[in-house]
């Protein structure tokens, strides 16, 4: 019998496991103040500036794809869900924000 190569192991151990992250904790700070003071649960609604403890400003489209990239980044290094739960699941505040008809058409 064949028996796979040491680096072979070695890579499909290590496909299997979390990546490291040297900005873990920084990571996870940053996404707590960004859910505490600048996202609000109660109407599903993200704010772009936060300054002297007041949030303001309404977040544009690209700040809510932001907002599902970084939830997909914490999940994919920790495989805690949480992260994916609901400010990561509320379009409805992305299409109203966007300003943009819900219907794309191709062409001319």
């Amino acid at each position: 019998m064949i028996s796979p190569s040491p680096a072979a192991r070695r890579f499909s151990r290590r496909s299997t496991l979390p990546p490291p992250c040297a900005n873990r904790d920084a990571a996870t700070a940053a996404w707590r103040f960004l859910i505490e003071n600048l996202y609000d649960a109660v109407d599903r609604k993200l704010y772009r500036r936060w300054r002297d403890g007041e949030r303001a400003i309404d977040a544009f489209l690209d700040d809510y794809a932001a907002l599902v990239q970084a939830a997909v980044d914490l999940y994919e290094m920790s495989f805690d869900a949480s992260y994916l739960g609901s400010p990561a699941r509320s379009p409805t505040p992305c299409w109203s924000a966007s300003k943009t008809p819900r219907r794309v058409v191709f062409g001319g």
